[in-house]
């Protein structure tokens, strides 16, 4: 009896409990916590650095409220990106993406390669509910390969670096600016050098000259700084009364550098820490420097198995060209005239210019101007160290005298020279102007004007396809229009030869720089 008093009183405790339970959940007010969902949002981008926009505009949808328009005082957005892995060059995981609270955010992310994650949030501000969203970024260089332009910047020609960067055969983009912050105020820039071969350095080397002296630029970001400035970081003593003003290497292993007061110095860059220790212009061992150089080294430029260590210089005090080989490492040595010489080594005259070409393998073309004011084109071919003279003559032509850029090709025996907003076309082997393939910049002055011979051997070079391999012989012209105030008015043009029937045609167009002051290809190779 009391066991069955005992079980129905435990069974009608339960239905208690049960119905209690039951009857509780209808005490309470539940209301539907909105969900935010986004449609447009991609899952992952790749974009280039300093070049690419990140676009990051949902359509934001309330499931309570439908479509949250911009403007909307409801809601509050953000967006941080993250680094993956490491931490950004400010010390910190991520950065600000969205300061301005934004719904729709466009922006060129400050940060260098890598991966990342950009988290976008919206907070409803009634509530204090945040929905997340992620969008997987992936930043990439633009800095890999493509035509380097140094530009001066501004009426006190700020040096700037730009890239026409070639991402793939469809997709061309120009990178602005990439010296960096922390670059020095460098002004008057002068030329690119790019050493495809250097010996002491991991891939390539990038240097770049302006009325400072000469810098290097790191190969991956093509920044520089302070530090880079090579009269300190590549000589064994930091100068103190002179600049580098020319660099250039001779294939592997040796690398020269004239200063403004017209020193040489070389260093072996063969092995890593070698460095320009003392001035080689002389012409006896271990001798003091006894003569000043013009700013002109003359190299092959057809760097294979052949490639002969040897360079061309100019002795602007005595008026005659030297030469320098691995014969006599530490000093230069002067030419005897040969038989039947087209020309005195020993000139007489100022040199104008110079340029090395892979005209018949490794022709040297100098531009030389007498008392007179008349100038003379040399030609000196390295190959075999020869110092074979090919060429001489005055050239008489239109405004020739008053040029201040030139461009010899180095497939055909045709010079290109410039005046103000006209380019000349000159044969060398005795048909004078080619009419033809002159050029006139209505409105624009030429600052610069050259051809780009590739250092890399064409089975090397990471494209060999004729369309590409061109490319070195096309005219490079740098210009800016006169009339326009916008500082970013320079134009680069690249002009195909057709030397059969003597025309220049426009391959390609860039615009948006400053004052092009040179024009570079950074190489890549297999």
């Amino acid at each position: 009896m009391k066991k069955i008093t005992k079980n129905t009183l435990y069974l009608a405790l339960l239905l208690f409990l049960t119905t209690a339970c039951y009857e509780d959940k209808g005490n309470y007010d539940y209301s539907e916590v909105p969900e935010i969902t986004a449609e447009g949002l991609p899952e992952q981008v790749t974009l280039l650095q300093k070049a690419d926009v990140l676009s990051i505009a949902p359509t934001l949808k309330s499931s309570t409220e439908g479509i949250i328009r911009e403007g909307d005082p409801n809601y509050e957005f953000g967006c941080l990106l993250y680094i993956r892995s490491g931490r950004l060059p400010n010390g910190s995981r991520y950065i600000d993406i969205n300061e301005e609270r934004k719904q729709k955010i466009e922006c060129i992310p400050d940060v260098g390669p890598g991966e990342y994650v950009c988290w976008y949030t919206v907070t409803d501000k009634r509530t204090s509910v945040t929905t997340n969203f992620k969008v997987d970024v992936k930043i990439v260089s633009t800095t890999y390969e493509g035509w380097m332009v140094l530009c001066d910047e501004g009426a006190e020609n700020h040096v700037r670096l730009d890239l026409i960067s070639v991402i793939s055969k469809d997709r061309i983009v120009v990178a602005r600016d990439l010296l960096g912050m922390n670059a020095p105020l460098l002004r008057n820039a002068k030329k690119i050098y790019f050493d495809a071969y250097p010996k002491d350095v991991r891939g390539d080397a990038i240097f770049i000259s302006s009325e400072e002296g000469i810098y290097e630029i790191d190969n991956a970001s093509l920044e520089t700084s302070d530090r880079n400035d090579i009269s300190c970081s590549l000589f064994l003593k930091a100068l103190e009364d002179e600049k580098p003003d020319v660099i250039a290497s001779v294939y592997f292993n040796n690398q020269f550098v004239i200063t403004d007061k017209g020193n040489l110095y070389k260093r072996n860059t063969w092995n890593a820490g070698g460095g320009f220790e003392f001035p080689i212009n002389t012409l006896i061992s271990n001798g003091k420097p006894e003569f000043t150089l013009a700013p002109f080294i003359g190299t092959m430029q057809t760097h294979n198995a052949e490639t002969e260590l040897i360079a061309l210089l100019y002795d602007k005090d005595n008026r005659r060209f030297l030469k320098w080989d691995d014969a006599k490492e530490e000093l230069c040595a002067s030419f005897s005239d040969p038989e039947n010489a087209l020309f005195s080594f020993s000139t007489g005259k100022e040199m104008i210019a110079m340029e090395s070409t892979k005209f018949a393998s490794a022709t040297v073309y100098s531009i030389l101007q007498d008392e007179a004011h008349k100038r003379y084109v040399y030609g000196i071919n390295l190959a075999g160290k020869s110092y074979q003279q090919t060429y001489y003559r005055q050239i008489e032509a239109t405004d020739f005298g008053k040029a201040k850029h030139f461009a010899f090709h180095s497939l055909y025996p045709y010079m290109f020279y410039e005046t103000g907003n006209k380019v000349y076309c000159y044969h060398l082997q005795g048909q004078g102007l080619i009419p033809s393939a002159t050029l006139t910049l209505d409105g624009e002055e030429i600052t610069m004007m050259k051809f780009n011979p590739f250092q890399t051997p064409a089975e090397r070079l990471s494209d060999t396809s004729d369309e590409f391999l061109e490319q070195e012989r096309y005219l490079i012209v740098g210009s800016y229009k006169k009339d326009d105030s916008d500082p970013n008015n320079g134009i680069v043009r690249f002009y195909k030869f057709d030397n059969t029937n003597g025309t220049l045609t426009e391959v390609a167009k860039y615009t948006g720089f400053a004052k092009v002051r040179d024009v570079t290809y950074r190489e890549r190779w297999k």
